[in-house]
């Protein structure tokens, strides 16, 4: 009797429960890889989107190159960061040369500048490595084409935006008569005569706003107040 009860048991393990938990496993299985590939669609379809309206949007604004000051001097290209770090990186000039070059006062970039740190185009996944591998080794480098700047670069362009985060409550500002906001720090007595070169006033963003509009239609804007 003994045997007989084992084997139909076995017999009911056989017949009833592998073929139920074969089924479960598949169906388990089938689920598992429909999510997954409904997922990662909406996943990446949701980033095209974001890409795609991104590129709409900031379709004007691409990457400025610029040629660098004796371009010659340098061992890499500046335009494309080299996967081997070169000795000179980044390569430096006087401050005195670049301002000469470079007067402040004038808002148009010329056709050259002093420009050291190497570019690297986010949208290149080999770039994106090297990139890494500066961060490491804590150089700086500079990135365009990057979605995530881009994205700030549109909220921090839009008026509604910063009016929302900011609202009407006032803000310390500096004042100056001209465009030269001099860093200084009184400490004890100042020498006889001198004044500070900047004052702090408390703007709201609207306020700074309409300033910051006013200056930019200003006929010479280095010598306005800024």
């Amino acid at each position: 009797m003994t045997k007989v009860r084992r084997k139909k048991k076995a017999d009911v393990t056989t017949k009833i429960i592998l073929p139920i938990l074969g089924c479960l496993f598949v169906v388990f299985v089938s689920v598992s890889f429909c999510l997954h590939f409904l997922l990662g669609e909406a996943i990446t379809n949701s980033k095209t989107i974001i890409n795609e309206d991104i590129a709409t949007a900031f379709g004007h604004m691409k990457y400025q190159r610029h040629e660098t000051v004796d371009s010659n001097i340098l061992s890499y290209d500046i335009h494309k960061c080299p996967p081997d770090i070169p000795k000179d990186y980044p390569y430096a000039w006087n401050t005195l040369d670049v301002l000469q070059h470079w007067n402040p006062d004038d808002t148009e970039i010329p056709s050259t500048i002093h420009q050291g740190l190497c570019a690297v185009d986010w949208r290149d996944p080999e770039q994106q490595q090297i990139a890494e591998h500066y961060r490491k080794n804590e150089l700086p480098f500079l990135v365009h084409n990057h979605p995530q700047i881009r994205k700030t670069v549109k909220k921090w362009s839009s008026y509604e935006y910063m009016l929302d985060q900011l609202g009407d409550k006032t803000y310390r500002n500096e004042y100056s008569k001209n465009n030269h906001m001099m860093y200084w720090k009184a400490r004890g007595k100042t020498p006889p005569g001198w004044t500070p070169p900047t004052e702090n006033v408390e703007l709201s963003f609207p306020d700074w706003y309409e300033k910051a509009v006013a200056l930019d239609k200003h006929p010479d804007p280095p010598n306005a107040e800024h």
